[in-house]
């Protein structure tokens, strides 16, 4: 035997496996692409997943089924799946965020134009009592316009947007 004239005990361990599945094993129907390029006999057993050759030499042999590389992609489609739901998270915490944020505005805006038109209120009660109508006690403000806030279109499609069924 070819074993003992090799020095190093892993290789001496895998030659002694190989010469396991050659003695216990079968030529298999299909060899596998490494025996067909060496043009060896291609011993499959159930001793192992690899034929003769492959185990012997330490080789990948395409007759064994794939289960490391089927396990490492399983954990690569988990680990994708993680941080798909991870960034959904994120993207839902902030689509809330957001929300919020217009509702604000909103709010902020309602409450502008309610001062506004109290102050206009204020100002037409003052005038019909016969208050001072001079220009300087007053604002120059025109009440009779309406009111326009230069972010009152922006936050009225924003808000159009986020409740018109579209994900803002």
């Amino acid at each position: 035997m070819r074993t003992s004239t090799i020095p190093n005990s892993h290789t001496n361990r895998r030659y002694r496996g190989a010469d396991k599945i050659r003695d216990s094993g079968w030529e298999a129907m299909r060899k596998c692409i490494q025996c067909e390029k060496h043009k060896v006999a291609c011993v499959v057993s159930e001793i192992s997943e690899s034929c003769e050759q492959c185990y012997r030499f330490h080789r990948s042999c395409d007759l064994s089924a794939p289960f490391k590389e089927i396990d490492k992609a399983m954990k690569q489609v988990e680990e994708l799946s993680d941080q798909i739901a991870a960034s959904e998270a994120k993207s839902s915490r902030l689509r809330k965020q957001k929300r919020l944020l217009l509702k604000r505005l909103k709010e902020m805006g309602a409450r502008e134009e309610k001062n506004v038109e109290e102050l206009e209120a204020d100002g037409l009660a003052v005038e019909q009592k016969g208050g001072p109508s001079d220009p300087a006690t007053f604002s120059e403000f025109d009440f009779s316009a309406p009111l326009e806030f230069p972010w009152s279109e922006e936050v009225a499609t924003l808000l159009d947007a986020s409740s018109g069924g579209t994900v803002v």
